[in-house]
């Protein structure tokens, strides 16, 4: 009886996920990502966004007229702003190729589509988003587990951890990912404070944040430690969470003490300092002084262009990207693109004035914007990071900001 019960109650489950085409398609991108995080092969996480999740966005956007709660949507329609100068922006980039040109816009179109399904995913009910929110989190367990047992057999712990997955397989952007992951998780348990999600939220802090420390990425760390602190402070008090975090910094510090190769690795990793950043900052700056209002253009290679030889000459090697999402705007879109993107976060951002969230929430999209600081430049790929640690968790401060609450 306990048996038939149980497989009742599975199959129940199964079913609500399939009681409408949002909720559906919520299941689709959680399965994304699960297989993005745990799985090295690209292929599962592509066949199910082409086999599922786009004719589902596709059939909400005409059948159930969702382009109507598209275009209402102001947070969405700078959001396409962004996406736009990137489609657009490829005929004026210089230096570039035809090839490149067309590589960006087919990678544009494939964001746009997968922003959009965030946006009618999220209007799923709050049950659906808890649980999606709960598969983040398991997804980031047994990926950084999988990371940990793969990588040091191999390796000595001298060496920074990365990600055996699709999407962590760099130790600069792995940390990035699970980070998007954690915020995206926190906002949409927000509504209900149960002591389960707590847990589950808790869970979801230790294995990120043993990843990030694991794989030394500066920034990442930085940001984890602001976001502990913050959303720590939300649940449990200042107190208790000031206490906590600094008995796991006097532990974290003397296992690298305490332990030889973690010492030295860490060692040689800060002395690198900004690692040329003052002078790749200060000749894209000067790039984008060059040309102001529209910038170089999304397609524009940066290792060809004036700014990117210059780094390289000074620098003595070569440097691919700005190293910094704000500074990639900068010299790839201009004062334009400076205005859209502050646009896009300006929108959000003032419908959660009036929330109950908002400092939850604003204190994560400090956190957000502290992490791509330093590294990142770019919002487009083809089923790559830039989907997970910047797109999965801005549309789920839109989806917070503006949806009300469902059951």
């Amino acid at each position: 009886m306990a048996l038939l019960n149980g497989i009742d109650a599975s199959r129940k489950w199964f079913k609500s996920w399939s009681e409408s085409a949002q909720s559906f398609l919520l299941a689709a991108i959680g399965l994304m990502t699960f297989f993005g995080l745990t799985v090295h092969d690209v292929w599962p996480t592509k066949g199910i966004f082409w086999i599922f999740c786009a004719p589902t966005t596709l059939w909400i956007l005409i059948r159930q007229q969702g382009y109507l709660d598209l275009w209402r949507s102001k947070p969405m329609r700078w959001a396409f702003g962004i996406l736009l100068l990137y489609l657009i922006s490829v005929y004026w980039s210089e230096p570039t190729t035809g090839y490149y040109q067309g590589k960006i816009q087919r990678h544009t179109l494939q964001t746009w589509l997968f922003v959009v399904a965030l946006f009618f995913a999220f209007k799923s009910s709050t049950f659906h988003k808890v649980q999606f929110a709960r598969l983040l989190i398991l997804s980031c367990g047994i990926s950084a587990l999988t990371a940990f047992i793969v990588f040091y057999q191999e390796h000595s712990f001298a060496e920074r951890l990365i990600g055996h997955s699709h999407l962590l397989y760099w130790s600069s952007v792995g940390p990035a990912v699970m980070l998007g992951c954690l915020i995206t998780s926190g906002l949409l348990m927000y509504e209900q404070k149960s002591s389960s999600n707590v847990l589950w939220l808790m869970a979801g802090f230790f294995v990120v944040g043993f990843f990030v420390f694991m794989s030394q990425a500066r920034t990442p760390l930085i940001s984890f430690a602001c976001l502990s602190f913050f959303w720590g402070w939300f649940y449990f008090g200042i107190r208790k969470t000031c206490g906590v975090l600094t008995a796991l910094i006097v532990v974290s510090v003397i296992i690298v003490l305490v332990n030889s190769s973690l010492h030295d690795s860490w060692n040689r990793h800060i002395s690198t300092g900004l690692s040329g950043r003052d002078v790749i900052w200060k000749y894209v700056l000067q790039g984008f002084f060059s040309k102001p209002w529209f910038g170089h253009g999304a397609a524009s290679i940066f290792t060809e262009s004036v700014s990117g030889k210059a780094i390289s000459d000074s620098l003595g090697r070569v440097i691919y990207h700005p190293h910094g999402l704000l500074f990639s705007v900068l010299f790839y879109f201009g004062l334009t693109g400076l205005v859209v993107w502050l646009g896009y976060l300006a929108s959000f951002s003032k419908m959660l004035v009036n929330k109950d969230i908002k400092w939850f929430a604003m204190s994560a999209l400090f956190c957000l914007i502290l992490l791509v600081a330093t590294d990142f430049y770019k919002l487009v790929s083809e089923m790559g990071i830039h989907w997970w640690f910047w797109w999965l968790p801005t549309i789920a401060f839109i989806s917070v900001a503006g949806a009300e609450k469902t059951e």
